[in-house]
């Protein structure tokens, strides 16, 4: 499952690591010792059987086939409390790592339709005062963003691993996605959701082998080529821009306008979140031409919860709009 159907390279390498490890402490037992208490043929359990064994999906599989590993070490445990003391500890450390494996594996199948839409926040060291970031986060949480991204280009990795741990602990319970720009090794550290990528930082297909299907992969893009290309290279979601001159990223370029948004929307299917100069007083216009939401950065910067419940109502109002059927002339 980790492997061949969710292609995720981080399951399959502890998964991989725990079978090894099996093996390897169970080298203590004799082997001629197992082997003479085995008979298959004389086995009473053959005989026991259930009235229902059935797997509806991949999720019962998963279960299922970890709940003997997780019941087989438990077995081996208590087991090796009798003549090999010392091996218990160990094989109880790896019963509960294959019970985080599991919550992992079972997490990716099960993960509802992505989040990724309305009040997009990117939290850049840049604009917010790094002592003040929690606050702000914590800001733009009670205003009502669906979406927080830490960019914290300045930012030393362990500081972002410091600072992404503690915004876990806000938006989690919060139900809001976290993503980490520029930094899947951050992603991964600190279980974060996901990762976005610019134009000329990892490219995709390598960030998703390195983060498997667990994680949320976004990516910048500038153009409908660019665009295509980032949904046929797995992206979740696409952010366009810059719509409009920002100050933020003065290397961003030449605004693309709402038109491109429009041409994108024909033939991209993905998620789309406008960036780039965005605020309330033009974020009609982009929600119109199609954005599944907007990223905002400098226009959170003063009154933080106040802008935040501006922004998000105002993508609200417009979406609501949207969505009402044309009335007939």
């Amino acid at each position: 499952m980790a492997r061949f159907v969710l292609n995720s390279l981080p399951l399959s390498q502890e998964l991989k690591k725990a079978r090894h490890d099996i093996k390897r402490i169970s080298e203590a037992f004799p082997g001629k010792t197992l082997l003479g208490v085995r008979e298959s043929e004389l086995d009473v359990g053959r005989s026991v059987k259930i009235e229902k064994e059935g797997r509806e999906n991949w999720d019962d599989v998963v279960r299922a086939n970890l709940g003997r590993a997780q019941e087989a070490i438990r077995v081996l445990e208590e087991s090796s409390k009798i003549s090999s003391p010392a091996l218990a500890p160990q094989f109880e450390e790896l019963r509960f790592r294959l019970y985080n494996i599991e919550k992992k594996l079972i997490r990716i199948l099960t993960r509802g339709p992505l989040r990724i839409g309305g009040l997009y926040a990117i939290l850049d060291d840049g604009v917010f005062k790094r002592d003040n970031i929690l606050e702000a986060a914590g800001e733009m949480i009670a205003g009502g963003v669906q979406v927080i991204q830490l960019r914290g280009k300045s930012m030393t990795a362990s500081e972002r691993v410091k600072i992404g741990m503690a915004l876990l602990r806000l938006t989690r319970p919060a139900d809001i996605p976290l993503i980490i720009n520029d930094d899947p090794a951050t992603v991964a550290a600190i279980s974060a959701d996901g990762v976005h990528l610019g134009q000329d930082d990892m490219p995709l297909p390598l960030a998703r082998k390195v983060l498997g299907h667990e994680y949320i992969i976004g990516c910048s893009t500038h153009s409908p080529a660019q665009a295509e290309q980032a949904q046929a290279e797995g992206a979740d979601y696409i952010a366009v821009g810059p719509i409009y001159r920002t100050s933020t990223k003065p290397e961003a370029g030449e605004p693309v306008g709402v038109d491109l948004i429009r041409k994108i929307k024909k033939t991209v299917s993905l998620p789309l979140i406008a960036i780039g100069g965005i605020c309330e007083e033009n974020l009609a216009e982009v929600i119109e031409a199609g954005a599944d939401g907007a990223a905002v950065i400098s226009a959170l910067a003063e009154n933080t919860a106040v802008s935040a419940r501006g922004l998000s109502n105002r993508i609200n109002s417009v979406s609501r709009k949207d969505a009402e059927p044309q009335r007939s002339q």
